[in-house]
C-alpha cells in the first residue's frame, strides 16, 4: 500500500526527481526510529511535506503554526512525522525540522523513554527495528519464533537467547504509518521481579506504588476477569495486571493498532497528543 501511495505522488515530478526521491525513500525506510516524540509547528509559514528527506522532493500538502505532530525519525535536517487531521485522517511524510519544537512532557506524564526495557543488558523499546535489535544483541544472534498471525501480519517472539523473566515480540503493526522497512518491537512482557519498568515498578509491587510512580491518570479496565491499570502515550500503552491483593502480577507494553489510537482522538490540531482524547475534552469544544 505504501508503494502505491508513493507512486501516485511521483507522477507529478520530473523523471530525475522520481529517481532521486525513490532512492532516498528506500534508504530512509531503514533509518532507525524512536518510539515517537510530540512536536509543534512554531513558524508562521506553511511547512510542506516531502516524500523523501531531500529538498527536491517537496509535496503540495502542508501543516501550519500550532499543529502538533508525532516525529519518528530524524535525518538530514528532516523529521519523518505523522499528522492526524480533525477528520481523523493520517498524513505522513518528511518535514523540515527547523520549525518544529519538541513538546516536553512533565515529570508525571509518560514519554517515549517509558517504553523501554533492559533485558540481559540489551535496551529494547517499542517500535525498535529488528535490524537494530540484531546490532544491539551482538555478539549473540537473536532468534525469531513464529507466535501467530494477525491482521497486522506475523508475530514473532524474540530470544537473546530465551529469557524466562521477560519476552519480546516483533510484528509489522503500524509499520506502514511509520515507514518501517521491516518488523519492529510491538510487545514487551515482564513476568517476575527480575526486571523493572524504567520508573522502577516490579511484578509484586502494589497498585499504590504504580500510581505513585505513574500518576493518577491510569485507566482501570477488565478483560475476561483480568484486571489491569493502563497508561497510554501515543499508540503505546503499559498494562499493569493485578489480582485480588492489588499487587502487580504482570507488566505488558503494547503497540496499539493505529486505527484504535486514532478512534480515541476527537481531533488533533492544537491538541496534546500525549493523552487519549477522553482525558482532553477541551479538544472537542
Amino acid at each position: 500500500m505504501k508503494n502505491i501511495i508513493y507512486l501516485l505522488l511521483f507522477l507529478s515530478f520530473p523523471s530525475f526527481s522520481y529517481n532521486v526521491c525513490s532512492q532516498q525513500i528506500e534508504y530512509a525506510d531503514k533509518i532507525i526510529q524512536s518510539s515517537g516524540m510530540i512536536k509543534e509547528v512554531s513558524s508562521s509559514k506553511m511547512l510542506h511535506f516531502y516524500i523523501a528527506p531531500i529538498n527536491s522532493c517537496a509535496r503540495s500538502d502542508f501543516i501550519i503554526k500550532g499543529d502538533r505532530v508525532i516525529s519518528y525519525k530524524t535525518y538530514n535536517n528532516f523529521d519523518y512525522i505523522t499528522y492526524v487531521t480533525k477528520g481523523g485522517e493520517t498524513v505522513a511524510g518528511w518535514i523540515k525540522n527547523s520549525d518544529l519544537d519538541a513538546i516536553e512532557p512533565s515529570q508525571t506524564e509518560l514519554n517515549a523513554s517509558d517504553f523501554s526495557l533492559k533485558i540481559q543488558g540489551v535496551n529494547v523499546y517499542l517500535n525498535q527495528s529488528i535490524v537494530n535489535l540484531n546490532d544491539l544483541a551482538k555478539p549473540k544472534e537473536i532468534e525469531l519464533n513464529l507466535v501467530g498471525n494477525t491482521e497486522n501480519g506475523n508475530v514473532y517472539g524474540v530470544s537473546y537467547p530465551s529469557d524466562k523473566h521477560a519476552s519480546v515480540y516483533v510484528s509489522e503493526i503500524n509499520s506502514a504509518i511509520k515507514a518501517n522497512g521491516e518488523e519492529s518491537v510491538s510487545q514487551l512482557s515482564i513476568y517476575d521481579g527480575e526486571y523493572s519498568t524504567s520508573r522502577g515498578v516490579h511484578v509484586g509491587d502494589s497498585l499504590h506504588e504504580v500510581i505513585n510512580k505513574y500518576g493518577k491518570y491510569g485507566i482501570a479496565a477488565t478483560d475476561n476477569d483480568t484486571k489491569y491499570l493502563k497508561y497510554q502515550y501515543l499508540d503505546m500503552n503499559i498494562n499493569f495486571t493485578y489480582g485480588q491483593d492489588n499487587k502487580v502480577s504482570l507488566i505488558t507494553y503494547n503497540v496499539i493498532p493505529w486505527q484504535d489510537f486514532i478512534s480515541e482522538l476527537t481531533c488533533s490540531r492544537n491538541t496534546n497528543l500525549e493523552k487519549p482524547a477522553i482525558q482532553n475534552l477541551e479538544c472537542a469544544k
